[in-house]
Order: C-alpha cells, then structure tokens, then sequence
C-alpha cells in the first residue's frame, strides 16, 4: 500500500509538468533509467521549420536574391510534391517560402491529383503525380540520396548537389532535395512515373534548438544518463546539431548511420551503442534494434517519439515517452 501510494505521488507529480502516466509502475523505471534515446525534430528542436536558402543545379540562392527561372521551377515542383493541406511543418514551411517568392501555391494545388505514392522508408522520398493545364507531372521530394538514386542527374549536377547538400548541414540545416518530371501519359504506376523524374535542386530549413534543452542534457548526464540522439537527418546535420547541443561524441566516429546498423551483427551492434551517442538515416526498425541492443546490456532505457513510426522502438523500450505538446 505505501509503495503504490508512492508511485501515485509520482504520477500527481508528473501530471502537475504535464505528464500523463499511463502504466503506475512506469514511474519508478523513468527514475531507474540510465539511457535516453530521443528524436531530434520537435524534441530536441522547436519542429518550426522555417526555409533559409534554396540551391539549384548551379548555385546557392538565399531569399534576399530575386527568383530566377530554376529556383522557381525548383519552388513549382517542391509544392507539387507537398500535400495541399499540409500538417507536417516541413511541407507548411515550403508552401509559406514559394507564396513569400511569388508561387501561386494556389494555382497549383488546384490541378488534378493522379496519384500520392507514400514515403518510402528506404530511399526516404514521396512522389505525386498531377495534372496541370492538361500536362501530368510527378514530383518528388526527400533524402538527397534517394532522390538522386530515382533522378536523371549529370556527374556534374551530382557533385554539385552532394557538395551544396554538405555546405548546408554543416550549419545545422534540415536539408531536402527536390525532382519533377513530364509523363507521356495519365497512369498510377510509380515505378514507371518516377523513370521520369530529373533533379531540380535542394531546400534547405533551419530549425532552432528547443530553449532549456542543452541545460536539460547537462542535468541528465549529471543524473548518470546517457542521451543518445536518433534521427533521419543527413549524418552532416546530425553532428552540427550534436556540437551546438555539447552532447558528448568521439570525434574519430561522431556519427553512426541506419547503413552501420544494418551492417552490424548483433556483437559489432553491441559495440557501436555502446560508443555512439548520434545516429543519422535513422528507419524505425533500426530504432528498435538499436533499444534491443541496449537493453541486452543491461541498460534501462528511455525511448521518446511523436510518430506512429516510431511505436515500436516505444514498445521495446524499458519505458516508452509519447510526445504530445512535444518535449
């Protein structure tokens, strides 16, 4: 009886800082946690994204220059790839920078919509498909790496995008690329649509840290808990924001990417969280294994997220934080 009346103290307590504990027994492991594993966007930082500076095939554009025909065409075919009514801050940041530049966002979201392929996990891009003025297009938007792997790009164009990508996370930015095409014909086949796509170019968004997250880091370190950061981001991005976070990395291996997990056995997986505080390119799966490699240590561990993606690494954790008015 006194136990459970000391859990519920707990939880009157957690609920005064807006915390809503769903499992009593939760209360004493979030105490006993010696690992915290969290997002980046919307936890670490504010989730405002806001557009700083485009790059086309050829250049870096920051919004004080007047908007030429490539970086109007990249705008065109990144609101095209965005959803008309959009909830995700990424997508309202693109379309509130293209009205800001003079796109009519409007205009655009008024054609015929052919088809709205999903986010693929691998190549972490989506694609759409419209028809405009009596021209179906498809673009597509997402990880430079997988818009490149769908694009038609020259080496040039390639290098150029690959160095432009670099430049700009190396500031912390949130960068995406972009990719629109002309089909020959209305159709909802995605592997054929996308054949079709040529690279347009990068956006790129800042997104500030979170007020109190730094001192928070300090204070959980001073506890003896380790905080282990786990995104999407380009691993370039990733080590910008752990440097303005002072979150503790070794400099000869700052960042592990979703490719090391998957190359891992379960012993070098062991051994790389065991060492690795960031890691970048970050799919759900390998959010779960990274907290069962974990927890196979011994470790009780702490998983934050915000997305239906991210449940079951939060199943699999020692005590799994759902973020609703965020962190």
């Amino acid at each position: 009886m006194v136990y459970t009346l000391y859990l519920s103290l707990g939880a009157w307590r957690l609920a005064r800082e807006r915390v809503l504990v769903r499992n009593l027994a939760s209360v004493e492991t979030l105490g006993a946690a010696t690992v915290i594993c969290t997002d980046k966007t919307g936890t670490l930082t504010r989730g405002r994204l806001e557009v700083v500076a485009t790059a086309t095939t050829t250049e870096v554009v920051t919004p004080d220059r007047l908007v030429a025909p490539a970086e109007r065409a990249l705008l065109e075919a990144a609101v095209l790839a965005s959803e008309p009514s959009p909830f995700d801050p990424l997508d309202k940041a693109i379309l509130a920078y293209a009205k800001a530049r003079g796109i009519d966002v409007d205009a655009l979201h008024a054609a015929d919509f052919v088809a709205d392929y999903p986010f693929d996990p691998k190549l972490k891009y989506v694609s759409h498909t419209w028809k405009l003025d009596g021209v179906v297009r498809v673009a597509a938007k997402g990880a430079l790496e997988g818009i490149l792997q769908r694009s038609q790009v020259s080496p040039d164009e390639q290098r150029r995008a690959t160095r432009f990508n670099h430049e700009l996370a190396s500031e912390g930015m949130r960068v995406i690329s972009v990719a629109v095409g002309t089909l020959p014909g209305e159709r909802a086949d995605r592997t054929a649509d996308e054949k079709h796509l040529r690279f347009v170019g990068l956006i790129a968004f800042a997104d500030p840290l979170r007020e109190g997250v730094v001192s928070a880091l300090r204070d959980c370190r001073a506890a003896g808990i380790r905080v282990i950061m786990l995104t999407g981001d380009h691993p370039v991005t990733a080590h910008a924001i752990a440097e303005g976070l002072a979150l503790p990395h070794d400099d000869a291996s700052p960042v592990a990417t979703g490719d090391d997990v998957d190359a891992a056995s379960d012993a070098a997986l062991a051994r790389l969280v065991h060492q690795v505080n960031v890691f970048a390119r970050i799919r759900p799966e390998q959010k779960h294994r990274i907290v069962q490699a974990l927890r196979a240590q011994g470790e009780v561990v702490a998983m934050t997220g915000d997305g239906i993606n991210d449940a079951p690494a939060l199943r699999e954790a020692d005590i799994g934080v759902a973020m609703g008015q965020r962190g």
